[in-house]
């Protein structure tokens, strides 16, 4: 029975919000309306799944960054959305705007499609990423781009650091601690428990600094993120 409620909660509040924010999406600034019905559609979904989230070291609100969280669960998107306090798209793998309510939402809101099939469209989601971060929004760029089965985070891919030599825009490491425990890469059952959301500094751009050695910093400052989030308690957003 708590199987069945937990997967039943989930739909009905994507279906819900996912109908609430295309019709947010025809009024006001991009993005806005969508992360509203977002953060609220999380925000039901970890409590109907017993999901507390705390945050350590939380940013202030700011605009145009990229922001780089690790990921081991499709829990750490409701997490994503409680935790930052931007208005955010997201660049998602494009067989989740296939799914009803949820990718049509995607959709209206831009978040921006990767196909990773077909690297000829790269050049086209680049642009597009450009023009929104020009717009003042924030992106959330997952760097290993698929779920991690380890402890340990999987190789980088270089998109979001190319991104952020084009535009200037500084990337913001985040680390998730917990969500993998509460729903693993290949399971169907979910536990109740606590996530911790370690935010690390800001990396300002820095045109002198080579996309390897950018890699290997933000990696570094990830990890020590991921152990901060595994080491303290945190705040609860409100």
């Amino acid at each position: 029975m708590i199987f069945l409620f937990q997967w039943t909660s989930a739909g009905l509040l994507t279906i819900f919000w996912g109908l609430v924010s295309l019709l947010l999406s025809f009024v006001g600034p991009r993005g806005r309306g969508m992360n509203t019905c977002a953060r609220l559609w999380a925000r039901g979904l970890l409590f109907c799944w017993g999901v507390r989230v705390e945050v350590v070291n939380p940013p202030p609100a700011g605009c145009a960054r990229i922001i780089m969280p690790n990921h081991r669960s499709l829990v750490d998107i409701p997490v994503v959305f409680i935790a930052v306090p931007d208005r955010l798209v997201f660049m998602a793998k494009k067989s989740l705007f296939r799914i009803p309510f949820l990718g049509w939402a995607m959709s209206a809101a831009g978040f921006i499609p990767v196909d990773r099939a077909d690297r000829s469209t790269a050049l086209a989601t680049f642009k597009r990423a450009k023009a929104l971060l020009g717009e003042g929004l924030s992106i959330l760029v997952f760097p290993e781009e698929t779920r991690s089965m380890t402890d340990g985070l999987l190789p980088f891919k270089k998109g979001g650091f190319l991104l952020s030599h084009a535009t200037g825009a500084p990337i913001l490491p985040m680390g998730i601690h917990g969500t993998d425990a509460v729903i693993g890469k290949h399971g169907h059952r979910l536990r109740s428990g606590t996530v911790r959301v370690c935010f690390g500094e800001e990396v300002p751009f820095d045109k002198g600094v080579a996309v390897p050695d950018l890699v290997a910093r933000v990696r570094a400052d990830l990890e020590a993120c991921i152990r901060g989030a595994e080491e303290a308690g945190g705040q609860v957003p409100s």
